[in-house]
């Protein structure tokens, strides 16, 4: 399993090749557990993300049959090192425990339209916003990917990140929903 991470904001196009980071499995916290703040930065921020789970193999994969490679969607928290010198190098994106999945949550049928006019209404902290397919621009994301890769089941894909960026305070927890599906994590 691999989490594909885009570097793309709300508006912003899928680029060719596109920008993205590459995380292993191990990037990921285990599920119910504490997020540790590790100890090689003085300060952490952390950003929200739309993630959608594969649910099938494929390479070169088209737009147009994209929405039959994802089955369930969640919400992501990622979190970066703010103050240290090559905060935005390869390992500073994917080191262990870098990325915190809340619970999945099944998305309609790829079968009919209502996949396509799916709408995502998020919330973290004191912000929200009401994302659809189209502006998440998934289906862009998972065609661009598959170009260069192959997508295997379990594969986590994260086409954008939501702006601004929160700073992240040991012993404190942090809050956010997708569709009303409460996601809460400990921060150590």
């Amino acid at each position: 399993m691999k989490i594909i991470a885009f570097r793309r904001s709300v508006g912003a196009p899928v680029t060719i090749p596109p920008e993205i980071d590459i995380m292993p499995d191990s990037a990921m916290t285990v599920a119910n557990r504490p997020l540790f703040l590790p100890d090689f930065a003085p300060e952490w921020e952390g950003v929200v993300a739309p993630a959608f789970r594969i649910s099938r193999l494929g390479k070169e994969i088209g737009r147009k049959y994209a929405s039959r490679y994802y089955d369930a969607v969640t919400l992501a928290l990622r979190i970066s090192p703010v103050g240290i010198p090559c905060s935005d190098s390869a390992v500073m994106k994917a080191f262990d425990s870098c990325i915190t999945l809340g619970p999945w949550q099944p998305l309609p049928s790829s079968d009919n339209k209502s996949l396509e006019e799916a709408s995502y209404d998020i919330k973290w902290q004191d912000l929200s916003t009401i994302l659809t397919n189209g502006e998440l621009c998934i289906n862009e994301a998972i065609e661009a990917v598959s170009h260069y890769c192959t997508f295997k089941t379990g594969d986590v894909v994260i086409p954008l990140e939501l702006r601004p960026a929160l700073a992240l305070r040991p012993d404190s927890t942090f809050t956010a929903s997708i569709n009303g599906a409460e996601f809460t994590v400990k921060i150590k």
